[in-house]
């Protein structure tokens, strides 16, 4: 059975709630999180915030280079949500390592490091360049 990738999927996750993920994090990790026991449901039913936690840490699955990736000034938090605390910043012109990805607050956040400044923590992938790591957080 094939299962098609489209802009946006939105999957129920163990606890029944829903969460999106784009498409290249879709293409990259649905076996994975169908492994999970993920179900994928229509986009329409939305975009609906998922339970997050903060200070949860993973260690470096994702090989891309070191490179500029932030849109814009971005803070990185200790959880993939706005409620968590800020451990620092990331400048547009700070080099990243991204570690991993997940689904948090209103969408996908990638656990990552600042190279510039050693600091690791989760910042919302829409504020990232390319949109975030490809590597699930496991």
């Amino acid at each position: 059975m094939s299962v098609a990738i489209t802009a946006a999927i939105t999957v129920i996750l163990g606890s029944g709630v829903a969460a999106t993920a784009n498409a290249a994090q879709s293409q990259a990790s649905f076996e994975v999180l169908m492994a999970t026991g993920v179900t994928p449901v229509s986009a329409e039913q939305g975009d609906v915030d998922i339970a997050v936690r903060c200070g949860d840490q993973y260690n470096d699955r994702d090989a891309t280079g070191w490179r500029p990736r932030a849109k814009t000034l971005s803070n990185i938090r200790s959880g993939p949500s706005t409620a968590c605390p800020i451990f620092g910043v990331l400048r547009t012109s700070d080099p990243v390592d991204y570690h991993c990805f997940k689904p948090g607050q209103r969408g996908n956040w990638t656990y990552l490091r600042n190279v510039r400044t050693g600091v690791t923590g989760w910042v919302k992938d829409s504020n990232l360049k390319d949109n975030g790591s490809l590597q699930v957080c496991r």
